[in-house]
């Protein structure tokens, strides 16, 4: 954790699965968001539009699972997919499935804590070889999000990754500079989450109080023999 914050980096007070779920209610709700995204990639920084051709067609699918038998939609061969690439759940994909344009998976990093595994052996790895492995779209790309504080991080992680081909990219955005198009959804999501908390706390306080005021065992009446 950093000595201190500012509103230019503070994204990492907030949990990943809050950040994950406001930037999917935001797209939902104004789908040019999406591309209007800002993300940083081979040394270049520009909108999602500007990187990808048509991604104001494509569709965001958050917590999108490789399923089982979808080997033919992405064109490998049933055994290696079936035992390496099924079950991959990447953060988002956004992908345009009609004419085979764009297939990019987004992977989230967020909250205080961090493991450096994160970044030293990253699970993502085997994303990347998914999308090296697919023949059926032109442009492919693993994308990061994460809070301006681990750009450093993030970016000795993509340096692990072997970029064989220039169709398929590598690179990175910042929470921070998603807030635009977020803010009233992680303000909802928040408050929703913190309401919850707060029934959750009066529930316990209330279940303290029942079990202090029970009797103890040794102040139970003993049970009479029959």
């Amino acid at each position: 954790m950093p000595r201190e914050r500012n509103t230019s980096n503070f994204t990492g007070l907030f949990p990943e699965w809050l950040m994950c779920s406001a930037l999917s209610k935001s797209i939902k709700a104004n789908k040019d968001h999406l591309g209007n995204l800002r993300f940083h990639i081979d040394d270049k920084t520009t909108k999602l539009s500007g990187f990808f051709p048509n991604i104001s067609e494509a569709e965001l699918k958050p917590d999108q699972p490789l399923l089982k038998t979808e080997f033919d939609k992405w064109g490998i061969k049933k055994e290696l997919y079936q035992k390496t690439y099924w079950g991959l759940r990447p953060d988002f994909m956004v992908i345009n499935e009609k004419d085979k344009t764009n297939l990019i998976l987004i992977e989230a990093k967020c909250g205080v804590f961090i493991p450096d595994s994160t970044w030293k052996n990253p699970k993502e790895m085997k994303y990347y070889e998914f999308l090296e492995a697919v023949e059926e779209y032109d442009n492919r790309a693993l994308l990061y999000i994460v809070p301006r504080e681990k750009v450093r991080n993030c970016l000795e992680c993509i340096k692990l990754f072997d970029k064989k081909r220039n169709d398929l990219r590598v690179g990175y955005g910042i929470w921070e500079e998603m807030l635009e198009f977020m803010v009233d959804s992680i303000n909802n999501e928040f408050i929703e989450w913190l309401g919850y908390q707060c029934e959750g706390i009066q529930m316990l306080s209330q279940w303290r109080r029942e079990q202090h005021n029970r009797p103890s065992v040794t102040e139970v009446a003993p049970i009479k023999a029959l």
